[in-house]
């Protein structure tokens, strides 16, 4: 799954970020994930691979596009 969000960092190449969403008790849910997009894109794009069972893949592939 490809992941974009909005600008709010400045990264270089090589570089990954960690991302996270509430999970269904308000805690949030951290992972580190790569940068797959240039630096100069509008908005970083990030790959995740979906693992049955995971905490964070499995949340977002239930989250609609625009979340």
């Amino acid at each position: 799954m490809s992941i974009r969000v909005d600008r709010g960092f400045r990264f270089t190449p090589g570089h990954y970020a960690r991302l996270g969403i509430p999970d269904p008790s308000g805690q949030a849910v951290f992972r580190p994930l790569s940068i797959a997009s240039a630096p100069a894109d509008s908005h970083p794009e990030f790959v995740c691979t979906l693992i049955a069972g995971g905490t964070l893949p499995g949340r977002l592939a239930t989250l609609p596009a625009g979340y």
